[in-house]
């Protein structure tokens, strides 16, 4: 150890000699790569030979680095890399190694000091600095650092205004197992029980593989379940509800063979179903969207109104039904816009349910209408973005020259809602939108990942917006709960995380 003083001192004292005032410095901002936006990095910078005395430190900073995903960097200066280095990279195979022999990488971070290590958050923040083995680094800092909010807080890329920005509010740390693969979101979906906090993993295919996991991500159990669904088939189904410890969960499903639409209890203790229902008496087709209130014992089926085989759009008023083992009410009816033209159901309908209160929105055009089950009427809340995010270019075309319907331009980007979700302890319902960048930058998108997500949210009675929320490049809301949303985390770094994120205070 007293060797790597005399070391430090000696470098110190050469680095002042060559302008050591310019130097990075803890609080400074260095320019960053892309991929190391998501959760921060720990860059090393080293002579050729790197000594005993610093692997050991290196060795458990990379550990760390790799438990969080967090991105190690060893920048060398020679372009044969030393046995330790060989060595040191086969034990811990998340750092990379980086040829920096002409010192490219050290004058571009300003480091004239080698051996050193920076901690730097997203956002380009030195946020810790020392030499690896010496006393001027601290390791129990540096590991505390690794991972931290100050990390990770600055580096969320936002598009819009500063007062429409989410707020960071922690990360659910998914305790899944090695099998799912190094992406769960390729192939599970995600629940949320909002009185107990679980959250039940699920692929959309049998057999079921389900996980569930506490509010903190850690895994509470793990099963297969593979019902027997007699001489129906499984294709997408969809997971409407589950109990707290998920030992009944209700499904919504169709039958590739027959396009036949039904629901189901699986029932986790022996692994059957009950009360299979066929629910093709309903005319206009099922789109896979469905809420289930579990007081009433109602679920609410969300409608397309339109033929798919022969793409004829039909006018049956009814945007939604309620279904309650066995028979049907249909309530609500379809707005209208654009001079008294019916709009056609090309997209999605959401549906969503707390405590009296049901809700569905036509992701269309972004109109959202409230329905209260005690009276059966509906009344129309328009709901639309601030301008900053509402991209409306005109997309409307007919189908024929002498046809009455409209579709969209696909040459078009626009906004559209695409999501909603409703939060009973807060009173709070939330619309959420795809929105281009390009809308917001000017710059054309080079794929289809180029849009941030943008939700409005509303009072749950009156209608009256509370706040206008865009989220991070990359984040993805999935449920609301207590006026904090649960994202899921689609960036660099980041595939096997949730995210919590609070609204933003702006109002319309």
């Amino acid at each position: 150890m007293a060797r790597w003083w005399i070391i430090t001192l000696t470098l110190f004292t050469f680095s002042l000699s060559t302008g050591y005032a310019h130097d990075t410095r803890v609080g400074d901002t260095i320019p960053l790569k892309e991929t190391m936006r998501a959760k921060g990095a720990v860059l090393v910078f080293s002579p050729s030979v790197a000594c005993a005395g610093c692997m050991v430190e290196l060795r458990e900073i990379a550990e760390r680095c790799g438990t969080l995903s967090v991105p190690i960097v060893v920048y060398i200066r020679s372009g044969r890399f030393s046995p330790s280095w060989l060595q040191l990279k086969k034990q811990c195979p998340n750092i990379e190694l980086v040829d920096d022999e002409l010192g490219v990488y050290a004058d571009l971070y300003r480091m004239r000091v080698a051996p050193m290590l920076i901690v730097v958050g997203g956002s380009g923040k030195v946020l810790a600095k020392g030499v690896p083995g010496a006393t001027s680094l601290d390791l129990g800092e540096v590991i505390a650092m690794i991972g931290s909010p100050e990390m990770r807080g600055p580096s969320d890329v936002f598009y819009g205004p500063a007062e429409y920005h989410a707020v960071f509010d922690g990360v659910v740390r998914l305790a899944l197992p090695d099998t799912i693969g190094p992406d769960p979101w390729a192939e599970m979906r995600v629940r949320f029980h909002r009185e107990s906090g679980n959250i039940l993993f699920y692929n959309c295919f049998l057999p079921f593989e389900m996980y569930l996991l506490d509010s903190t991500g850690r895994l509470i159990d793990q099963w297969m379940a593979a019902p027997n669904l007699g001489a129906r088939r499984s294709k997408n189904p969809l997971m409407v509800w589950f109990s707290e410890k998920a030992d009944s969960i209700l499904m919504l499903d169709i039958d590739p063979l027959t396009l036949s639409n039904y629901v189901y209890w699986y029932w986790r203790a022996n692994n059957s179903i009950t009360n299979v229902s066929d629910i093709d008496q309903i005319e206009s087709s099922l789109n896979q969207a469905a809420a289930y209130n579990p007081t009433s014992g109602i679920i609410i089926l969300g409608l397309r109104n339109d033929s798919v085989p022969t793409f004829t759009w039909k006018q049956d008023p009814s945007t939604f039904a309620m279904y309650s083992g066995g028979s049907f009410r249909f309530a609500g009816r379809r707005p209208t816009w654009y001079e008294g033209k019916t709009l056609p159901s090309l997209t999605n309908i959401e549906v969503s349910t707390s405590g009296e209160f049901y809700w569905t929105m036509n992701s269309f055009s972004g109109v959202l209408t409230r329905y209260s089950i005690r009276t059966g009427d509906s009344s129309e809340i328009s709901c639309r973005l601030p301008s900053v995010y509402h991209a409306d270019p005109m997309p409307w075309l007919k189908l024929m020259l002498d046809s009455t319907e409209l579709i969209r331009d696909p040459r078009t980007r626009y906004s559209e809602a695409d999501g909603l979700m409703m939060d009973q302890e807060s009173g709070l319902v939330a619309i959420t939108h795809f929105v281009p960048i390009e809308h917001l930058t000017g710059v054309a998108p080079h794929s289809a990942r180029d849009w941030t997500r943008v939700a409005v949210v509303l009072d749950m009675k009156t209608g009256k917006v509370r706040s206008i929320t865009e989220f991070p490049f990359g984040v993805t809301p999935l449920r609301m709960h207590r006026g904090r949303f649960l994202c899921r985390v689609v960036k660099e770094g980041t595939n096997r995380e949730l995210h919590w994120y609070r609204q933003s205070i702006a109002v319309e």
